[in-house]
């Protein structure tokens, strides 16, 4: 979230392709959020997705994000 938030630099080069994204995501849709930090105990589903992705445990998705989501293509 801080990275997001432009507060922390981000070296990792995988996790500067996502924050990428989101933020041209943000940009295309011309919105500017609000970022907030919601304790672990209130967020149990972001928390065990956390959890899975350290573990290198494969989750399932139902819905497909499109690479030219803003672009006017879709």
């Amino acid at each position: 979230m801080n990275q997001l938030k432009g507060d922390w630099p981000c070296y990792d080069k995988v996790h500067s392709r996502w924050l990428d994204r989101i933020e041209n995501c943000i940009e295309s849709m011309r919105i500017s959020p609000a970022y907030e930090v919601i304790p672990r105990k209130e967020n149990s589903e972001a928390d065990d997705l956390a959890k899975k992705s350290i573990n290198q445990i494969y989750i399932k998705s139902r819905i497909k994000i499109e690479e030219n989501i803003g672009d006017g293509e879709n």
